[in-house]
């Protein structure tokens, strides 16, 4: 059998440290993208099956893959600027966090599209009903994910779900995912939401 391999952005902490766990566990090969290389080591865990990269805006970690494919692309980072209040957010705060919240997924998976086509099983986790529209002509699922309210370093722990409830839940989702299911909405229950 192939060994699979996943691409997870935002692998050095919470949510995405998590799933690269689950994955290494099911043998996967593991590829740990963050934005500062400081943060992309933290994904190694003295795990053999993985890969710490460092996603720059110039894509380096594109180059650094080559040809290798990618089974499934989790586009999993982001971000959250606490401003304190309405009066106090400013628009450089509801910018950044939607550079990289919104605009961050997009270029990622451009970057990374290459990679997804020689795959044999193509997946993707994305933020965008219309990306799973043009990539379906290629076979190349992309599919939303809610993790539902996670207990995170985001919310100071104050999620309803721990990150092993969501992460199993979400990867045990994934593995069911088809082609036909592109462009829907699911959380980490299995539940679909109409969008």
């Amino acid at each position: 059998m192939v060994q699979k391999t996943v691409l997870i952005t935002g692998s050095s902490r919470t949510i995405g440290l998590k799933f690269a766990e689950k994955y290494v566990k099911l043998g996967w090969n593991v590829i740990g993208a963050a934005r500062t290389p400081a943060t992309a080591g933290k994904v190694d865990l003295t795990m053999s099956s993985t890969t710490p990269v460092h996603l720059s805006p110039r894509s380096i970690a594109v180059k650094e893959l080559g040809d290798k494919a990618i089974d499934v692309l989790i586009n999993n980072a982001g971000i959250y600027i606490d401003s304190g209040t309405l009066a106090s957010t400013t628009k450089d705060d509801l910018l950044k966090q939607f550079e990289v919240n919104t605009i961050g997924p997009f270029l990622v998976t451009r970057a990374f599209t290459l990679q997804l086509w020689p795959s044999t099983d193509q997946q993707m986790l994305s933020k965008s009903r219309r990306l799973a529209i043009d990539l379906k002509k290629d076979k190349i699922g992309a599919f939303v994910m809610r993790p539902g309210w996670v207990q995170t370093d985001m919310n100071n722990g104050s999620g309803a779900i721990t990150t092993d409830t969501s992460v199993n839940g979400l990867v045990s989702v994934i593995g069911k995912l088809t082609l036909q299911d592109t462009g829907k909405f699911y959380n980490y229950a299995g539940k679909t939401y109409p969008w």
